[in-house]
């Protein structure tokens, strides 16, 4: 991926970062205001982008999909990320302003290593990582159930 590891929550159809919201003064469907254009999200931090990613990933497989190179040390990677930031607050997929520690993030966290895990013993990703992925993920279950 051209932005690295730092999933953002959206993107525009030709990859880039979707520029921050701006309000022309147009009229929107029905005469409603404001009329936005960009999104704000853009800027948050959203840990579950880990999980839709790899799970996402093991989808394509599954479905008789091969993985190239370039793409098997992506997922290795955005992995390797989450492990390393799943313990932060975030904004979860509600955008809201405040981050907190939020029980959907945790799950998607969880679902990311889990998918890393699989597609590694399938040898569809490095399997290098994969005892760390395990204990990460594990981690997050035993914190999840802890405090959710």
């Amino acid at each position: 991926m051209r932005h690295g590891v730092e999933l953002r929550t959206c993107y525009t159809l030709e990859g880039d970062i979707v520029p921050a919201e701006r309000y022309p003064t147009l009229r929107g469907y029905k005469n409603s205001q404001p009329v936005r254009v960009g999104n704000n999200a853009r800027d948050q931090r959203q840990l579950s982008m880990y999980g839709y990613m790899l799970a996402t990933a093991l989808l394509f497989i599954e479905a008789g999909h091969v993985l190239d190179l370039s793409t098997s040390r992506l997922l290795g990677q955005l992995a390797n990320h989450c492990a390393d930031r799943w313990r932060l607050e975030d904004s979860s997929i509600w955008e809201l302003p405040d981050e907190q520690h939020y029980t959907h993030s945790k799950m998607a966290c969880w679902l990311a290593l889990d998918r890393a895990v699989a597609m590694a013993m399938a040898r569809h990703i490095e399997p290098t990582w994969m005892e760390r992925w395990e204990r990460e993920r594990d981690r997050i279950r035993d914190w999840v159930e802890t405090h959710c």
